[in-house]
Order: structure tokens, then C-alpha cells, then sequence
């Protein structure tokens, strides 16, 4: 969407907010075809609203502003391989993925959570 955005083939309005999902199975095309997103079932699980910094234009990137901290686990979540960008808390467009640099294993009890300028989204 962004590319079309850019070249005028059509427009794309700002998500009002966007959300980060926890995936165990990455996806395997952008447009999120193949991703197995954390189950909502018994788990606690729910997307996780995401506070951005200001984009660094010098560096081409954006960075999370605040801790995205995830509810405490109520079940096992199977081991988290990557991450995921939608505009709404459930359902909504998926706009960006990608792997984690170290998988998690969340286990009921544990809290998934990700640090103030640990996600960066970055343009080449």
C-alpha cells in the first residue's frame, strides 16, 4: 500500500491506531498469508496498542515509544518466532512483520513485553 501510496496509484489514510500481534508462526508473503497469530482462547492474549517515538529521518526509522507489555499469560502461548503490525486490536489491515532476533517461549505466568525503542520499523 505504501508503494502504491507513493506513486499515486491509490491513497492510504492513517490508521487511527496501530496494534502489535505475537505470532508463533511467522507469515510468508507481507501481506500475512501463513501467520499463526497467538490464540485468544483461554490465553489472555490480546493485541497490544503501540505509542510511537517520532521518526528519525537521518536513520529511516520509527521506534516504539513506550514498554508494549502483554497481559499475563493464562496459558501457554507456544514459543513466539515473530511480530506483527494491524490497525485494530482484532481483525484490522496488517501493515508490517517481522522475526524476533530471539524467540520466546511464553509459558502461563510469564509476561511477554517489549522494551521502550526495542521495535524498530525501518525504510531501506
Amino acid at each position: 500500500k505504501l508503494l502504491e501510496h507513493l506513486t499515486g496509484l491509490t491513497t492510504f489514510s492513517k490508521p487511527a491506531n496501530t496494534y502489535l500481534a505475537l505470532f508463533t508462526v511467522a507469515p510468508t508473503s507481507d501481506s500475512g498469508v501463513g501467520a499463526v497469530e497467538v490464540t485468544t482462547s483461554g490465553t489472555d492474549y490480546v493485541r497490544q496498542q503501540i505509542s510511537w517515538d517520532a521518526a528519525s529521518e537521518a536513520l529511516g526509522q520509527i521506534t516504539n515509544l513506550a514498554d508494549i507489555i502483554f497481559p499475563t499469560a493464562t496459558a501457554d502461548y507456544g514459543i513466539v518466532r515473530a511480530i506483527g503490525i494491524y490497525t485494530a486490536a482484532s481483525a484490522g489491515s496488517f501493515l508490517w512483520y517481522g522475526p524476533l532476533s530471539d524467540f520466546q517461549q511464553v509459558d502461563s505466568g510469564d509476561v511477554f513485553k517489549m522494551t521502550a525503542g526495542s521495535l524498530v520499523l525501518a525504510l531501506d
